[in-house]
């Protein structure tokens, strides 16, 4: 199946997670990929509006509040999810309820990604804004890091659509490859490019304090 460069190189991430318990995957499919590569032992629960997400829970996550009780699971996923909300910092106060106390939520956002509406497209969240709303949310010991990032791998991710699907492992670490190189010139000539200019996009994990 042809991904992203963002998305792989979020998979790489999502893989060094582990996890615990109940989890709702808000958003997400039952069929979703990124499922297994987490780490640990934990049940997902798959809450979406879409019947053909398959979910085990029906839930239009804009239509608050949710009926679910509080303090109910141990992890909330939010996977490509957050960009498509308008009503986020309600959905950020929910997720805050319906997580047991020390509970964690992870989220994934794009940030320099062409429009994807499903069924809309509303933002783009820097690291400064996803930390703050976190905050103003509640939560605490927040982790952020980009999933991607350099002028040449965002540009590439970008168009990634139009390349032969044969090509594309191959470009996106030739990409990789390059901001690598671009990164080391700038700090040997002085230049300001560290890669973190052009994020694809962020990984977020914060807790419920």
């Amino acid at each position: 199946m042809r991904q992203s460069l963002f998305r792989k190189l979020t998979n790489r991430i999502l893989a060094e997670q582990e996890l615990f318990g109940e989890v709702l995957d808000l958003g997400g499919e039952k069929k979703s990929e990124y499922h297994r590569f987490f780490k640990g032992d934990f049940k997902i629960t798959v809450a979406n509006l879409d019947p053909k997400a398959q979910p085990d829970l029906l839930l239009d996550l804009e239509k608050i509040p949710w009926s679910i009780a509080n303090g109910r699971y141990d992890t909330i996923l939010l996977i490509n999810v957050l960009e498509h909300l308008y009503d986020f910092k309600n959905v950020l106060a929910e997720i805050f309820r319906i997580l047991k106390e020390k509970g964690e939520v992870i989220v994934v956002v794009p940030f320099l990604f062409y429009f994807h509406p499903s069924p809309r497209d509303y933002f783009r969240f820097t690291s400064s804004a996803l930390e703050k709303l976190f905050i103003e949310s509640g939560f605490g010991e927040i982790e952020i890091k980009e999933a991607g990032s350099g002028a040449l791998s965002c540009a590439f991710n970008l168009l990634h659509r139009f390349f032969p699907e044969f090509l594309i492992g191959v470009m996106g670490k030739i990409c990789i490859f390059l901001d690598d190189v671009l990164k080391t010139l700038a700090a040997l000539f002085n230049k300001k490019y560290s890669g973190k200019e052009y994020p694809l996009g962020y990984f977020l994990r914060a807790k419920k304090l």
